[in-house]
């Protein structure tokens, strides 16, 4: 896909030498770039390859999704942070392959999927969320995503990729979503 913006280049000006193609432009990478949030190979493709609207619930407009701006929706009570929020906690935890990753408050699941990129396969993650049903909502979006991912997969086999590219479709840890509160700890 083109980025006809030129947003790719602003956030990740060192994307213009790489020159490969994100699997969709997912963010308003603008709004990211003007705190220079991400500076990180693997941070950089795993934001490329999460799309934000997917984490959304269904009733709400997907075009809100990449507002740098946090978003809550009142009757499922779905919330995520602004996505340069996600991009300076990501950057802070020097988050690589193989690591665990635990999410108090996991919400939707949507920054427990950036984390599991970048965890890779060999990661382990978990997210602990207080409503059941906003549980069950991070389990949905991250049975979409993993579907999306492996379609990825199956249509790119064969086809030359660079670095970033193959970071970006390379598969995820899954994150086990629980349902539970911190003040229950003993």
């Amino acid at each position: 896909m083109a980025d006809p913006t030129g947003d790719l280049d602003i956030l990740f000006p060192e994307a213009r030498d790489r020159r490969h193609v994100p699997r969709s432009l997912p963010l308003s990478l603008a709004d990211i770039a003007s705190c220079e949030s991400v500076s990180t190979l693997s941070i950089e493709s795993a934001f490329r390859d999460t799309d934000r609207a997917d984490f959304l619930p269904d009733q709400c407009p997907k075009e809100r999704a990449w507002n740098d701006a946090p978003f809550y929706h009142h009757d499922t009570k779905i919330h995520l942070s602004a996505p340069h929020i996600y991009a300076v906690a990501a950057e802070a935890l020097q988050l690589r392959p193989g690591l665990s990753f635990l999410n108090l408050g996991s919400g939707s699941g949507y920054f427990s999927s950036i984390v599991a990129s970048i965890l890779g396969p060999d990661g382990i993650s978990h997210g602990v969320e207080l409503r059941e049903d906003v549980v069950a909502w991070a389990k949905t979006c991250q049975d979409l995503r993993r579907r999306q991912s492996s379609e990825t997969a199956r249509t790119s086999f064969g086809h030359d990729t660079d670095a970033a590219t193959s970071a970006s479709s390379a598969p995820a840890c899954r994150t086990q979503f629980v349902r539970g509160s911190v003040f229950d700890l003993d």
